[in-house]
């Protein structure tokens, strides 16, 4: 899963983060808004966590 390739000093936080925004991630929405809905709540739930999730995930996708 995702979670494994977080930092130990970030895991607890990020994952808080992913799982407290997941309920965003619905099938009755297009892949472009539950990325939005799930970013914007990762972000006002822990702005500094979610510019690192954003970086992993990039970096990951390459």
């Amino acid at each position: 899963m995702f979670v494994s390739f977080i930092p130990e000093e970030y895991t607890d936080r990020v994952t808080k983060m992913i799982f407290g925004c997941r309920h965003l991630d619905t099938p009755d929405k297009s892949s472009c808004q539950r990325l939005f809905d799930v970013h914007k709540c990762s972000y006002n739930t822990d702005p500094e966590a979610s510019i690192f999730y954003l970086f992993l995930s990039k970096h990951m996708l390459q």
